[in-house]
């Protein structure tokens, strides 16, 4: 039999082992991502990308024409808000926003791990794998900014507050509870698809509560359910609020919401183009089978590990793939073009590795089946290697096909009858300097684009020339406060920078149309 001593000694050394294992996966995390930022992200530049440009621009100015995505009632930009703070720190534009779209999209993986780090550090380095593991498209998406990587960053961290079930003074824990619906229902308005993780937290705590034998009258104070209603109700004002904006101004809402409508046959097809999907998340199209691999052996892992939970994990990993099954009913799931990464079929997908995670989360609320730290370090000592070289071997082929994907300039990509247009940075930034001067020798005030999908340069632009220049798109303008300006009638003959298909320079309009009159007549509207 050892002494205590020796076998505190074993599970210290334990513990630092899968400490140091974590660190090495967060490195590799931020590595790739970095890589992928430094060869992609900071290099090109897309349309919606520079919207979160001029959002990021207008915040820091103080400036907050709507509540959503410019021209649209949904997707709010919290990218874009928080990357204020290191635009007044004057890190240009095509840096910080990136970068920050890649911390909201990686920082929840983050969080969970260190959440379940006290509980069991095991599964946090689980955790930790899964981003390390996940396919170029996946990263892509969740790395230039889409809009929704704010929402999954909000409800997961609103999920763990209400899980987490605090128990300290009645005050904070109402505060805590109430907090965490709150952020939830934000995740939610900023994303739709973050309903897939409000759904696995509300799902685990009925579990967890209510199918074990509790009252639910007799636990009201206990389970803080106040502080949750008022959360609630805050959530629900605040939708109230943002509907009234557009009760109010009802042209802002120029841009359709996306369909919210259920069919089997889009399941059905989500179905039979599975291995597409499992490839996409995978580091390799001719690895698909990894992903499918990867999750089964975490759930089988789990399940094993956390054998005293009962029919409780079980039944929560079967209402997971039950929930996952109804999001593939959505139309809007198949709303995508198979060889584009920005409107690649993954970025509807983007919460499963967040509930996988989630899951693993959760297990650990359960008792678990003790280690034996003695038998189990010298396993990580092969484990351990073996989880850096997979992740390694993953990096490398994804790097591999990124170089291939920007050297056949498979950045311009089209979907349907819309043009997605990314351009390089740097042709972005001169033509920005080129337009500014110009403008300044000739006291023009006003930038009008007439090419069609034009809209990368248009908006970015306006955001590197923010309080000199105003530049409006005459085919689709988004930003409804810019084309009430332009519907006004000027007070004197308006000068203005034109740029047509390959002609550009100064145009002198009439004091007696407004702009958008004018380039009606010439065949232009919004």
């Amino acid at each position: 039999m050892k002494k205590p001593e020796i076998e505190n000694d074993i599970t210290v050394r334990y513990k630092k082992l899968l400490c140091l294992t974590g660190l090495i996966l967060t490195v590799c995390l931020y590595a790739f991502r970095v890589f992928l930022m430094l060869e992609y992200a900071f290099k090109y530049v897309d349309s919606d990308t520079t919207i979160f440009w001029l959002g990021t621009v207008y915040y820091s100015n103080g400036f907050f024409p709507e509540p959503f995505f410019f021209g649209q009632r949904y997707g709010l930009m919290i990218e874009s808000f928080l990357a204020v703070p290191f635009y007044l720190l004057h890190i240009p534009l095509w840096i910080t926003v990136p970068l920050v779209s890649m911390l909201t999209c990686t920082l929840p993986f983050i969080i969970i791990a260190l959440y379940t780090w006290k509980k069991d550090a095991l599964t946090s380095i689980l955790i930790l794998l899964i981003p390390c593991l996940t396919g170029l498209r996946y990263d892509v998406v969740t790395t230039v900014p889409r809009s929704f990587g704010g929402g999954f960053l909000l409800t997961i961290i609103g999920s763990l507050l209400l899980m987490s079930k605090y128990n300290g003074k009645p005050l904070f824990a109402q505060l805590w509870h109430g907090t965490g619906i709150f952020l939830m229902i934000l995740g939610l308005i900023t994303s739709i698809a973050s309903a897939t993780i409000s759904g696995f937290a509300i799902g685990f705590i009925i579990i967890r509560e209510f199918l074990n034998g509790k009252s639910f009258d007799a636990n009201f104070h206990e389970h803080k359910y106040i502080g949750s209603l008022i959360g609630l109700f805050l959530g629900i004002a605040v939708c109230f609020g943002l509907d009234y904006f557009y009760t109010i101004h009802p042209d802002y809402d120029f841009y359709p919401s996306p369909p919210f409508k259920f069919s089997f046959k889009a399941l059905s097809e989500n179905l039979s183009g599975i291995r597409d999907i499992f490839a996409a998340f995978s580091p390799a199209d001719d690895l698909w089978f990894v992903f499918p691999a990867f999750v089964a052996l975490i759930i089988l892992f789990m399940l094993i590990v956390r054998r005293k939970s009962g029919f409780h994990l079980p039944l929560l990993t079967i209402l997971s793939l039950i929930g996952t099954l109804m999001y593939m009913t959505l139309t809007k799931t198949r709303d995508f073009e198979d060889q584009s990464y920005l409107y690649s079929q993954i970025r509807v997908f983007i919460f499963i590795p967040y509930l996988i995670a989630m899951l693993l989360c959760a297990s650990t609320f359960y008792e678990k089946k003790p280690i034996d730290t003695a038998k189990a370090r010298p396993i990580m000592y092969i484990a351990v290697p073996l989880m850096i070289l997979l992740v390694l071997s993953a990096g490398i082929m994804k790097s591999l096909n990124l170089h291939n994907v920007i050297k056949q300039d498979d950045t311009k990509l089209t979907r349907g009858d819309d043009y997605l247009e990314v351009r390089p940075v740097d042709d972005i930034l001169d033509e920005a300097e080129k337009t500014k001067k110009f403008c300044m020798e000739n006291d023009i005030q006003y930038v009008v684009n007439f090419m069609p999908y034009s809209y990368t340069s248009t908006y970015a632009i306006g955001a590197l020339n923010y309080g000199s220049l105003t530049t409006y798109n005459a085919y689709f303008e988004r930003r409804t406060w810019i084309y009430n300006e332009m519907k006004e009638k000027p007070s004197g003959n308006v000068r203005i920078y034109a740029i047509f298909d390959d002609r550009r320079g100064l145009v002198i309009l009439p004091s007696d149309v407004s702009v958008v009159e004018c380039f009606k007549k010439w065949g232009y509207t919004r």
